[in-house]
């Protein structure tokens, strides 16, 4: 090998795991955010401007904890589509908010609410109109970490290179 030149064996030997598997995880992480964000704020739009506005059944509630403890709401929705064909949605989250619209002391009380699908994308999880500041917050949120975290990988990344680079002068 030329002077200068470095292996690919001797760059893994000095590649920092630390600041590289913190750049890969957040490359990843910050990317998905961001595809999510952009397909959910496509979604919105679509059903802000051609969405059908209905009434549903809220077929099943759902509480889960994550791992700090914080309870996690999700329901499950059943309408009818204007060709009159039966409709369920995947369980969709929802904010603490509505989930103290629709349950008292952990029951259901509410059993129907008004919901936008897109008829055309039945793949696509309908909105609660009564939530929709929930589903507003959550695509804000993707659009605004995704970034974040793909900058922060991307430091990583350049943390690790550097390293590398220090490590390859120095010998």
């Amino acid at each position: 090998m030329a002077a200068g030149q470095t292996s690919i064996i001797g760059i893994v030997r000095v590649l920092p795991v630390r600041w590289t598997i913190l750049a890969i995880f957040l490359i990843i992480s910050g990317a998905a955010f961001i595809f999510a964000g952009w397909s959910d704020s496509r979604s919105y739009a679509a059903m802000k401007s051609h969405g059908i506005e209905t009434s549903a059944q809220i077929a099943d509630v759902k509480v889960l904890q994550d791992r700090n403890g914080r309870n996690l709401y999700s329901i499950v929705l059943a309408w009818t589509d204007t060709h009159g064909r039966p409709m369920t949605s995947r369980p969709r989250a929802v904010s603490d908010a509505f989930w103290g619209q629709i349950t008292f002391g952990g029951n259901l009380i509410v059993r129907e609410t008004r919901i936008v699908y897109l008829e055309d994308e039945p793949d696509v999880l309908p909105l609660v109109v009564a939530d929709r500041n929930n589903y507003e917050h959550q695509i804000s949120v993707g659009i605004i970490v995704g970034p974040v975290f793909l900058l922060v990988g991307l430091f990583a990344a350049w943390m690790a290179w550097r390293r590398v680079r220090a490590a390859a002068r120095s010998r």
